[in-house]
């Protein structure tokens, strides 16, 4: 079972709208291949310091960097 919590909410600029984006964090333990994807069917996990070379869409790179920088270390 995946617990979700709330995170942030995030106004990603669409001219002339300002879309707004609901950010919740959770931790699963299945492995990725286990998963029924719908939009994310290129959904990979990956470790900070690799952001930097992937093309993330819609500014989420912005917000992954956030949340590495601010994370609780486990």
């Amino acid at each position: 079972m995946v617990r979700w919590s709330f995170w942030k909410r995030y106004g990603r600029p669409h001219p002339p709208f300002i879309v707004d984006q609901y950010i919740y964090l959770g931790k699963i333990d299945h492995p990725l291949e286990s998963l029924t994807l719908g939009e994310g069917q290129d959904m990979r996990f990956f470790r900070p310091h690799e952001l930097k070379g992937l093309k993330i869409a819609f500014e989420f790179d912005i917000l992954l960097d956030e949340y590495f920088q601010n994370r609780p270390s486990y």
